[in-house]
């Protein structure tokens, strides 16, 4: 797919610099298998990245690879 390029060469170019995943729990318009698909790739590619969730403010934020996304 397309958009597996384009967020391998964002991460590429983002080196070591810290990197944070957020994802908009407010609702479930994106289909659960691609917000999924992207976690995962951000779980392979940058294991030390933080996944925040948030609706109208912050539910958590926390390791990438402990968390599941609940909307």
């Amino acid at each position: 797919m397309k958009w597996h390029k384009r967020m391998l060469t964002l991460l590429q170019k983002q080196g070591d610099k810290k990197v944070a995943l957020c994802v908009d729990t407010s609702t479930n318009e994106v289909p659960k298998m691609l917000i999924n698909n992207i976690v995962k790739l951000f779980e392979q590619l940058k294991p030390d990245t933080l996944l925040v969730q948030a609706d109208f403010k912050i539910r958590s934020i926390t390791p990438i690879k402990s968390d599941t996304i609940k909307y």
